[in-house]
């Protein structure tokens, strides 16, 4: 009887064992396709950091339509984001300054890196001239090079400076 009752817990134990295991791979995210007739789009543009005393501006380029939100952030050597601002793209060069602070660059800020990135939806709705022209998840971005990348939301396009030293 204690063997019959031991049987069926191993094999309770074993069945929930590969039931969580089962779980726990996920799907391969893969880029967003491109709908039929779309024209393709490449992106491209440069992004630099400077330091100017206390102040941090993260400046570059993108050839992508006027009017389109871009992100300009910067990033501490650990990857976390110390400022950022969403600025709407004018058509010209993209500028942003940043106060240095001891709350927000301190002691253990070493480097920081500049960004600026173009996305679908991430910090808000993009007019939709920018929709029609590059697709409503960005898909008609080609992802060439390293600076498109993806993730749920579709296609993200990435410009970073080199890093630089704070200090």
């Amino acid at each position: 009887m204690l063997r019959k009752c031991f049987k069926i817990t191993a094999v309770a134990a074993a069945l929930i064992l590969v039931m969580a295991l089962a779980g726990c791979g996920g799907g391969t995210l893969k880029p967003p396709a491109m709908k039929e007739g779309a024209t393709p789009v490449t992106v491209t543009g440069s992004c630099e950091i400077t330091i100017d005393g206390d102040t941090i501006t993260v400046s570059g380029e993108m050839d992508i339509l006027p009017d389109s939100l871009v992100c300009v952030s910067v990033e501490s050597q650990s990857g976390i984001t110390l400022d950022s601002a969403v600025v709407t793209y004018k058509g010209e060069k993209i500028s942003q300054q940043f106060k240095i602070t001891e709350d927000k660059y301190d002691e253990g800020v070493v480097s920081v890196t500049g960004h600026i990135t173009f996305s679908p939806r991430l910090y808000g709705t993009q007019p939709e001239k920018v929709y029609e022209k590059y697709g409503t998840r960005f898909e008609n971005i080609k992802p060439e090079g390293k600076n498109v990348l993806w993730d749920s939301n579709g296609n993200i396009v990435v410009f970073a400076s080199e890093t630089v030293k704070l200090k």
